[in-house]
């Protein structure tokens, strides 16, 4: 299948993505290129956003908006935006405006797929596998594949996917850890503690990644453990939900 069909087949799986008469392969539609004093303001906006002030920047994000309808930098933002607030259903609808805007957009799809892993991974599976083919070579979009392949319960091919991120990208420490998880998911439940460890016992590891650690902590029968790991970096109080959490998950997903 040529990539240029491939795509097409991408944008007609969003069925409110408008798809635009005359536009093939991976062109992107047009749009007015953004003015200087635009790409300041978006700027100085990335600078706030990185500070915590997502709540104002929606706001603001939202005004430019509407004087300059169907920017795709704008909406990607307020996309980011309110995923990041767990606003899902607004974040995909600004995603797919986004991508009816400018089709080969990376980061717009990426946002989109990270949605659907969350709540629908059999469509994150399906769109992934596309991007995939677009993007050859890109380590993350095959990270989130192998994520999108592991909650599908296709252990042994999400591993195969992690170790061909990891050539491409040594420095991916998710991809690692997520190799990590999936062996421990697998049966392989020493193995993938073991390679978790000293990512999560690292001054600077990502919530995430203790999470992980504490699953695989779990499926090797060392809850106290996982426990600890997780009291670590959460009040108190939320640590037991989290416990459960991660308990019910490896209920879900243990294949071994």
């Amino acid at each position: 299948m040529m990539v240029s069909e491939i795509f097409i087949k991408m944008r007609d799986y969003l069925s409110s993505v408008v798809l635009v008469a005359g536009v093939l392969g991976l062109c992107s539609c047009a749009h007015p290129a953004n003015t200087a004093a635009l790409e300041k303001q978006l700027a100085v906006y990335d600078i706030e956003i990185k500070n915590g002030e997502a709540i104002k920047i929606i706001s603001d994000l939202n005004r430019l908006n509407y004087e300059n309808p169907d920017n795709p930098e704008i909406l990607l933002r307020l996309a980011d935006l309110n995923a990041s607030l767990g606003r899902n259903n607004a974040a995909v609808q600004l995603y797919k405006k986004c991508l009816a805007q400018s089709p080969d957009l990376r980061d717009a799809w990426r946002g989109l797929v990270k949605i659907y892993l969350k709540s629908e991974p059999g469509q994150a599976l399906s769109l992934l596998e596309k991007m995939k083919t677009l993007y050859p070579g890109d380590a993350e979009i095959l990270n989130d594949y192998g994520v999108a392949l592991d909650l599908n319960g296709r252990y042994i091919e999400a591993q195969n996917v992690y170790a061909t991120a990891i050539n491409l990208d040594p420095t991916l420490i998710s991809a690692e850890v997520n190799l990590g998880l999936s062996m421990a998911l697998s049966g392989q439940k020493e193995k993938g503690l073991a390679l978790i460890r000293p990512y999560a016992q690292a001054a600077d590891a990502t919530p995430r990644t203790r999470e992980n650690y504490a699953v695989a902590l779990i499926a090797n029968g060392r809850t106290d453990e996982a426990r600890a790991v997780l009291s670590d970096y959460m009040p108190p109080a939320a640590v037991p939900g989290m416990l459960q959490k991660l308990t019910d998950f490896l209920k879900v997903h243990n294949s071994g």
